[in-house]
């Protein structure tokens, strides 16, 4: 991707093993997709399809951890920071026919997320093209002024077919992430989770978990409730990664989609569900397949990850995967000096760590 981000030269990680910190409950919020049939690019439920959640517990209890149960984490891994080189373009004014049908698909996909997950999409401006060169380019639009870009939570591509597809989006700005000519739509997302509530010391996983929805990478299952204890399986991360890079998908082209852009290898189980590890290795596959190449070798790996006893039995390639995560602050540790490897991810923590992924190609 067109200067996406600097080499990252991995060195020789200093892993220290500290005193457990007494407020800081950064435990590894285990972030899971939220899966279900998209149509007209909105998450509903599949049929029996549990999703996720956002905060560590033993898996799978059904029930989110009190302050006294969980864990502290005692590794801490130094944590880098890519550089990223944005793109200045200024979006361009539509016709008023393309307009129209973009206004018209904004229309119905908000017509069936209030039906079906309870969730209120706007249109916060006028849609604008925008072109590049380079595949996978970071850009920040500038937009015409009649746009709020304080109330913008997304940007999607409206296309050809009429559908809307989600943007990765920074929010609060319009940093994005495109490829080739896109129409532009700014809209604004608002949910309303009642079951989400973790109280101060999880506060940051229900922040996750609503910045994950208002970007229409995650939905609820109507009802105000977002189900953040359920599992994820393979076919829900994947839905949720995809989502997450720009990439169109719908729950029966899933697998497909995540083997062809490189996210699974074929490996992944659609309906069994997702681990630690394996979640690791599909973010580490995303990123490469995005053009951001974190360089660790096994040697590496080994040295990041010292600090973690429970990871004898795991591969190099999962070692790596790790190790890359870590090194970007997306995963952190499961409690003492456990990684937890084996461990199965719920819809909360999958959330999380999908915007943890998208702040590493748009900044922070």
């Amino acid at each position: 991707m067109k200067a996406l981000i600097a080499t990252l030269l991995v060195k020789k990680s200093r892993i220290a093993v500290i005193a457990v910190v007494l407020a800081m409950v950064f435990v590894f919020p285990l972030v899971v997709p939220i899966v279900g049939n998209v149509s007209a690019n909105v998450y509903t439920a599949p049929p029996g399809g549990n999703v996720s959640s956002n905060v560590y517990v033993e898996p799978p209890t059904g029930e989110l951890p009190s302050v006294d149960a969980v864990p502290l984490p005692d590794v801490v891994v130094d944590i880098i920071t890519p550089e990223i080189d944005y793109v200045a373009v200024t979006g361009a004014s539509v016709t008023q026919e393309v307009a129209a049908a973009a206004m018209a698909a904004v229309a119905a996909t908000a017509a069936e997320a209030a039906a079906s997950t309870g969730a209120v999409i706007t249109a916060v401006g006028s849609p604008v093209t925008v072109s590049v060169a380079e595949p996978n380019t970071v850009v920040n639009v500038t937009l015409p002024d009649d746009v709020d870009v304080s109330a913008i939570t997304t940007m999607a591509d409206f296309r050809a077919d009429g559908s809307l597809v989600p943007v990765p989006t920074r929010v609060g700005s319009v940093i994005v992430l495109i490829s080739g000519e896109v129409t532009l739509v700014p809209l604004n997302v608002e949910v309303n989770f009642t079951d989400i509530d973790m109280g101060a010391q999880f506060v940051h996983v229900t922040d996750e978990i609503n910045l994950a929805a208002s970007m229409m990478i995650v939905q609820g299952r109507g009802g105000g409730v977002f189900d953040p204890s359920a599992q994820v399986t393979g076919r829900e991360a994947s839905i949720m990664f995809l989502r997450a890079m720009g990439v169109p998908v719908d729950w029966n082209t899933a697998m497909a989609t995540a083997q062809a852009q490189g996210l699974t290898g074929g490996a992944t189980v659609a309906d069994a569900p997702m681990t630690r590890v394996a979640t690791a290795q599909m973010i580490n596959n995303a990123l490469n397949s995005l053009g951001v190449d974190i360089e660790v070798t096994p040697a590496e790996a080994a040295q990041i990850l010292a600090g973690f006893a429970d990871l004898e039995d795991l591969t190099d390639d999962e070692l790596v995967a790790l190790a890359v995560c870590a090194r970007l602050g997306i995963f952190r540790g499961a409690g003492g000096n456990l990684m937890n490897p084996q461990g199965t991810l719920q819809r909360s923590h999958m959330a999380s760590l999908v915007v943890r992924f998208q702040d590493v190609f748009l900044g922070m």
